[in-house]
């Protein structure tokens, strides 16, 4: 049938078109899933990432100090 390295070739450019294929759709995956939209009951969209705590309802920052008269 085939020859014992052709058989290992044909296994070695298998296991390569696979993991390129499987890395393509890795990167759709992430790419699809780093941002995510959550939208409440009152339809306001809200953008959510990995790295934030409370992406819907950040805590503000400190006002800054009266100015000095």
């Amino acid at each position: 049938m085939f020859a014992p390295n052709s058989q290992f070739q044909i296994f070695l450019t298998f296991n390569f078109l696979l993991l390129f294929f499987l890395s393509l759709n890795n990167v759709q995956i992430t790419q699809a899933m780093s941002t995510i939209t959550a939208i409440s009951k009152d339809q306001i969209a809200c953008e959510m990432c990995t790295t934030c705590e409370n992406p819907c309802q950040p805590i503000l920052p400190p006002s800054p100090p009266p100015p000095s008269p």
